[in-house]
């Protein structure tokens, strides 16, 4: 098959699972090539990349930053191939209409393509006038999560159904039951939906479950990036609860972002900077290296004032595959992907005593670190291998195909 990904500026490093869904297609033997809007400043560092010259396959669309920019392009457009009814349909997207009509100029005629696959709500927004185009190529769109949750707060459901976005879509993925179930609050005609999770490679995330002593150092990790939905402040106060419960501990914050100057002073003002390693941004390769180091992996995720919230959490079934237990947070999709009690332990959101009691948990119960760890890479490599999701994934659009 032929597949269009239509995807946000390719490749970030917050979204490698985009490549590696590009990667496992073409391991099928299709033909993928990316549609991304914008080149991104600092690129994901993932060694996939180049072994499937992946640069080769991606067309850059320019977005539209100014009205001035986005008036030339309306312009461009009337005299361009575009129809009337394309420029009318683009004005009733309002801001959005520019970069509609810039992704008409890149990819005016979708017959060239088998399926033609948006990743994220806007995004699929962006290009659902592509059915208009030709009815023949099926239209597929996943929702991974802040596009059904910050999008449609507070009540915002009409985000979707205001320009009729449901009716161009052949199938709508969620990538949890949660995403999904929230996808049909906005209006999502259930007969056209289904979940399919991010799925990792599992041989890529040695496991090497670590032993924990509890006369030696508990050793933490985090890997994420640093915004309010990911909770690495309540992370490090419950770790400073911990310590001031005569737990001898280290933690490792991989990640950056505009909160880790606020979380340096979390840090100062607990008393526990000098446990704590501010690694930044690292590869792929390194975060797998950082779990394998550690016994457990913390990062309680939480719902932000705006409504934004993770959707799979990726990075729980990367610790689970290298035996590194997460502890985290009954939030969104993750109980899904976390079994609370048997591959990982959760807490309330924000209740920081609760997320210390499970990290103690583990002190107190050394060898259950063992246990959660085989637990975890058995799980994973049942329900989130790459190489059955991208089959799966696969089936989808042959049974859309036969339709």
């Amino acid at each position: 098959m032929k597949i269009a990904f239509l995807t946000p500026a390719f490749p970030r490093y917050s979204e490698t699972f985009i490549i590696n869904q590009v990667a496992s297609l073409l391991d099928l033997g299709h033909d993928v090539t990316v549609f991304s809007q914008g080149k991104v400043d600092s690129p994901a560092e993932h060694s996939i990349l180049d072994d499937y010259d992946m640069e080769k396959r991606v067309n850059y669309i320019e977005g539209i930053h100014t009205y001035s920019a986005g008036i030339k392009q309306y312009l461009k457009s009337i005299s361009g191939p575009q129809s009337v009814s394309d420029v009318l349909s683009a004005v009733k997207h309002r801001k959005d209409g520019p970069d509609r009509l810039a992704a008409q100029n890149a990819l005016y005629d979708p017959s060239q393509f088998d399926i033609c696959h948006a990743h994220f709500g806007p995004i699929a927004r962006t290009w659902d006038f592509l059915p208009r185009k030709n009815p023949d190529t099926p239209f597929v769109a996943t929702y991974y999560g802040y596009d059904v949750t910050k999008r449609l707060h507070p009540n915002n459901y009409s985000y979707y159904t205001r320009t009729n976005h449901w009716e161009s879509v052949d199938l709508a993925i969620g990538i949890s039951e949660h995403i999904r179930s929230k996808m049909l609050m906005a209006g999502c005609p259930e007969e056209i939906t289904t979940t399919l999770p991010i799925g990792i490679d599992p041989d890529l995330f040695q496991f090497s479950p670590t032993e924990y002593d509890p006369n030696d150092e508990l050793q933490l990790v985090s890997t994420c990036r640093h915004t309010d939905k990911k909770g690495i402040g309540y992370a490090i106060r419950a770790v400073s609860q911990l310590k001031k419960r005569g737990v001898d501990l280290s933690y490792t914050i991989a990640g950056d972002g505009y909160l880790t100057p606020e979380y340096r002073e979390i840090a100062s003002g607990v008393g526990i900077l000098d446990e704590i390693e501010f690694v930044g941004r690292v590869s792929q390769e390194r975060v797998s290296e950082l779990m394998q180091m550690a016994h457990l992996y913390i990062q309680p995720s939480v719902t932000t004032p705006d409504g934004d919230m993770e959707g799979q959490g990726l990075v729980f079934q990367e610790a689970q595959a290298t035996g590194t237990p997460p502890v985290t947070t009954f939030h969104n999709g993750i109980p899904e992907g976390v079994r609370h009690g048997e591959t990982g332990r959760l807490a309330p959101e924000r209740d920081i005593s609760r997320l210390a009691d499970e990290l103690e948990y583990f002190v107190e119960n050394p060898k259950e670190i063992g246990r959660y760890a085989y637990k975890g890479r058995k799980w994973v490599e049942l329900e989130y291998d790459y190489t059955k999701i991208s089959k799966r994934q696969e089936d989808l659009y042959k049974s859309l195909l036969r339709k």
